[in-house]
């Protein structure tokens, strides 16, 4: 988990975002971890601008972790992401 935390903070978002994917898919891991895994997993996508497949690991963070620690951050960025997609739709309105 360390080294892929390092990665991410040194901005070497895809090294790391297959490291947390790996981590978080580990069933040997603790639920925390998991989680924490799993979160940083869609930060990285979201950091390197797939917003689709960001949104996508949000929501099974979601589904896996329904009262987990990240619940908020994982709802507060789900909800950027849908609010940056309209932007299109709003200078269509125009």
């Amino acid at each position: 988990m360390a080294q892929a935390e390092e990665l991410y903070s040194a901005g070497q978002y895809a090294k790391a975002q297959d490291i947390f994917k790996d981590l978080a898919e580990n069933t040997a891991n603790s639920a925390i971890l998991a989680e924490r895994a799993r979160y940083m997993q869609a930060e990285c996508r979201f950091a390197r601008g797939h917003l689709p497949e960001a949104v996508d690991i949000y929501h099974k963070l979601l589904l896996d972790f329904p009262t987990g620690a990240h619940r908020r951050e994982a709802c507060a960025r789900m909800f950027e992401i849908s609010d940056y997609w309209l932007n299109d739709f709003r200078e269509e309105l125009k």
